[in-house]
């Protein structure tokens, strides 16, 4: 009995240091932090720029007309003949600090009489190919756009409408 009351009291003493002293071991430790700023740039907003430097200004041909403002660029057009079309040059501008791509959906909408396949729609952007027309942070691109009537279409084609809608979307790359 006298080694197992010798055993039991080195585990009371041990069990008595952690106590008093803390279980485990003490380590000294250092924390460092990281701070700072991060931004984003830009892409865009992505504008007509009639006027500006190397830019044209307002077209008007025979049949049709365009005009920019901010991000809206608006076309105008009448009295197309069948096999008629029309070509207006315009320049999209991305004013922002990074650069992208540029692509284009559009529809065209026409009436009952004269249903948008009727009609015709081409243009640099959306005609490109995949992934799109490259656009530097601060660049220009030209962007030629035609629209007409078809040569096939009829009489029910006299005096009716089509409307064009298009987004260009611009990703930053």
């Amino acid at each position: 009995m006298g080694r197992s009351r010798r055993w039991v009291m080195g585990l009371v003493g041990v069990v008595a240091v952690l106590a008093v002293g803390g279980i485990g071991f003490a380590a000294f430790t250092s924390t460092a932090t990281i701070q700072g700023t991060v931004s984003s740039g830009t892409f865009g907003p992505l504008t007509w720029d009639h006027g500006a430097t190397g830019a044209p200004s307002p077209v008007a041909s025979e049949s049709c007309s365009s005009i920019g403002v901010a991000n809206n660029l608006t076309i105008s057009g009448a009295k197309f003949a069948p096999g008629e079309s029309c070509t207006l040059t315009d320049v999209l501008t991305n004013h922002g600090t990074l650069p992208g791509l540029l692509t284009e959906t559009y529809t065209l909408t026409g009436t009952a009489a004269c249903p948008g396949s009727e009609w015709s729609y081409t243009d640099t952007i959306s005609s490109a190919p995949a992934p799109g027309v490259p656009i530097a942070a601060g660049g220009s691109v030209s962007d030629t756009i035609t629209i007409g009537l078809s040569a096939s279409a009829g009489n029910p084609c006299q005096n009716q409408s089509v409307a064009l809608t298009a987004t260009v979307l611009g990703t930053a790359t």
